[in-house]
């Protein structure tokens, strides 16, 4: 996936050291996520090692629960907001918190003791989401200085 050629710098983000990329298909994403703040769930996320490059995919399935980082006035006020947290169905230790604001995601899942980060990556009117080691970080998460 990380073949495709993004540019080093869009706005204010930066491209992290390593990373691979994934195109979300957003179809009926609102919905479902709205569905799972609300009654919990699964959430099943492609996984790449980054060492190993993109012939390593897996997919890694969370058990999800709405965070509660947002009050209930607050989630009835604006609906696409959802904020998940959730253990791995296969190894409780692994972990993930999801974020989404109505048009894009932020995702952080621990695992084996390593923090990764998906971030959303626009390249001029599409957006990518890039995966990638929280230390490998080169600000793809947070203004360029």
């Amino acid at each position: 996936m990380s073949s495709l050629k993004l540019p080093a710098k869009s706005g204010n983000l930066l491209l992290p050291k390593k990373y691979e990329v994934f195109d979300v298909i957003a179809i009926g994403l609102p919905g479902n996520l709205a569905l799972l703040r609300k009654n919990g769930g699964t959430l099943t996320l492609p996984f790449v090692n980054i060492d190993k490059g993109a012939n390593n995919v897996e997919c890694l399935t969370f058990k999800v629960e709405n965070s509660g980082t947002i009050p209930k006035a607050l989630n009835d006020k604006y609906p696409d907001i959802v904020s998940l947290k959730g253990v791995e169905t296969t190894i409780g230790a692994n972990t993930v918190r999801f974020d989404y604001d109505g048009v894009s995601m932020n995702i952080a899942v621990v695992m084996d003791g390593i923090n990764y980060l998906y971030a959303p990556y626009k390249v001029k009117k599409k957006t990518y989401y890039l995966l990638f080691r929280k230390t490998d970080n080169n600000g793809s998460s947070r203004p360029a200085r």
